[in-house]
């Protein structure tokens, strides 16, 4: 134990003697790299920052998929990222160039692509954490024009974010429609159906009106088959009670058919008219 204290003592003076033997050597080398960033530093031109700050919302519908904490995670950083290499992207760029004419600004950019890749190594985006807040940093050689692309950059990217919501929205809506258009189709196919096979079944729906066929009259169609069904029943039976009784008056002539007659109440104006003459007559003989 006190061997390996004094190995690590001798070792220790060692050092320390090195580094008082060295001194002056060190101490020249951290006053020239002190000196060298300070004189670079102060030759450097200066550089000003601009910040603009954006609220990124992502649409539940971009990660309906995901049910688990950990996958929902990975997709709202995925999101984030995402929204970053929009926002340096080329497409973004473009659209403050042509905002605010960097091209005729810029003397030394001869073209759109070179205005774009400039200010693209100008841009630098960071996050706030634990919020939906990102910082869009632009670098300039002027304050005000640093505040100036900062704040054009986030235009250009929340333009860029609303066109891209309506265009889904708008594919949305044409998938919905499509849908409701298909779901149309199959009702008026059923209800053709439906009306084939009353017509084949000679089903009388009286719950139909207007010429069209509603919800209900589909429903009370058992019902309405039933009601028919029994009043073609009863018609039938008095067709026959009537058939029977013509067969009976054609078989009989005279006062017989007249007796007949007002028996079975034939609703007949002469018949009526004759029936007391004839009552007369019967009781004068």
């Amino acid at each position: 134990m006190n061997l390996n204290s004094s190995e690590v003592w001798l070792h220790a003076l060692d050092y320390f003697q090195i580094v008082r033997n060295r001194f002056p050597m060190i101490l020249l080398v951290f006053c020239l790299v002190f000196v060298s960033a300070v004189a670079i530093t102060h030759l450097m031109p200066k550089k000003y920052l601009g910040e603009a700050s954006a609220e990124i919302v992502q649409n539940s519908d971009d990660i309906r998929l995901f049910r688990n904490s950990s996958n929902t995670d990975y997709a709202a950083l995925n999101f984030i990222n995402t929204q970053f290499e929009i926002i340096s992207s080329q497409g973004t760029m473009y659209r403050v160039v042509d905002e605010l004419k960097l091209v005729d600004r810029w003397k030394d950019i001869g073209t759109r692509q070179e205005a774009a890749n400039l200010l693209a190594s100008y841009v630098k985006t960071s996050s706030c954490r634990q919020t939906n807040l990102i910082g869009i940093l632009v670098f300039s050689d002027s304050p005000e024009e640093a505040a100036e692309l900062a704040n054009a950059v986030a235009k250009a990217y929340a333009d860029r974010r609303l066109e891209e919501d309506k265009t889904r929205i708008s594919n949305a809506l044409g998938v919905l429609q499509d849908q409701v258009t298909k779901q149309r189709e199959k009702v008026a196919l059923a209800q053709k159906e439906m009306l084939r096979l009353m017509g084949e079944g000679n089903i009388v729906d009286l719950s139909q009106s207007s010429g069209g066929v509603s919800q209900d009259a589909v429903t009370m169609t058992p019902s309405v088959l039933a009601n028919a069904e029994t009043q073609i029943f009863e018609l039938k039976q008095k067709t026959a009670q009537l058939s029977t009784q013509l067969e009976r008056l054609n078989q009989l002539s005279g006062d017989d058919m007249i007796k007949m007659a007002m028996s079975i109440k034939v609703a007949d104006a002469s018949v009526m008219q004759v029936y007391p003459q004839f009552l007369d007559a019967t009781i004068a003989l």
